[in-house]
């Protein structure tokens, strides 16, 4: 999901289809304020697996302004039923 800013908005917005129909989801993140009313990541995170059950599987390599200070990432949350699931032929 990448929607200039308003990730967390389209998490809240969909807590039920999330809850009811998504295993995995694989969000950009911001940690600085790029955009208004934007969700940081912790917040993002915090929805993900505090209200909807998800694990924080990996975060990806992260995109850094030009001090070097990491400013944005993409993450993958997974629901914890495919955790236990056996990929065959993955």
């Amino acid at each position: 999901m990448d929607v200039q800013g308003s990730e967390l908005s389209v998490i809240e917005g969909g807590i039920k289809t999330l809850s009811n129909n998504v295993v995995a989801i694989f969000s950009e993140a911001h940690l600085e304020s790029v955009y208004t009313k934007q969700g940081a990541f912790n917040e993002i995170d915090d929805v993900l697996r505090n209200q909807l059950g998800f694990v924080l599987y990996n975060i990806y390599p992260c995109m850094k302004d030009k001090s070097g200070k990491a400013v944005q990432l993409d993450a993958l949350w997974v629901s914890p039923n495919i955790l236990s699931t056996r990929w065959v032929g993955v």
